[in-house]
């Protein structure tokens, strides 16, 4: 089957077949003009709109633009969610976001740890609700303790954490 699909990407176009032999890409299409004997770039442009009945220009969906878009935005928030919290210090009571067990939790500021384990870290004693009520440590410079604020619940939203 000879089915050939042009598109559009901005800088040119690409074509190619059904079957895979054929694909051309912007650098060809480049290096072509240059080697035709003087064509200019806007006459090799203008194939764009030649089309014969049997092509049809393809051009990516508003969903497929808006899933890259998700995908960067979930890995985005992804690493934001993991990165260190360097020079923050939580008060007793204090609502945070916790990560343990593969997942964020909602969770209370207990009070302040000093751990043997780790003298120099500064560490915070959290109670939250998984299936039961949990006391943990945990400390920002892990990046498994967040604030609760709008933008950690966003980030959390945007990671696919939370419900939306």
């Amino acid at each position: 089957m000879g089915f050939t699909t042009r598109y559009s990407t901005g800088l040119g176009y690409k074509e190619g077949t059904l079957a895979g032999v054929h694909h051309r890409t912007e650098h060809e299409r480049e290096s072509s003009a240059s080697t035709s004997g003087g064509v200019s770039d806007h006459e090799s442009l203008s194939d764009l709109t030649e089309l014969s009945d049997d092509e049809e220009i393809v051009e990516p969906s508003a969903t497929e633009e808006s899933e890259s878009d998700e995908s960067d935005d979930e890995q985005s928030a992804h690493d934001y969610l993991n990165a260190p919290l360097l020079g923050y210090d939580f008060e007793k009571g204090e609502s945070v976001w916790v990560y343990a067990y593969d997942g964020w939790y909602c969770g209370s500021v207990m009070r302040r740890v000093e751990s043997p384990d780790r003298p120099k870290v500064v560490q915070f004693r959290v109670l939250f609700r998984r299936y039961v009520r949990i006391q943990k440590d945990f400390a920002p410079s892990d990046g498994t303790i967040k604030p609760d604020t709008p933008r950690i619940r966003q980030m959390l939203r945007a990671a696919k954490c939370l419900p939306q």
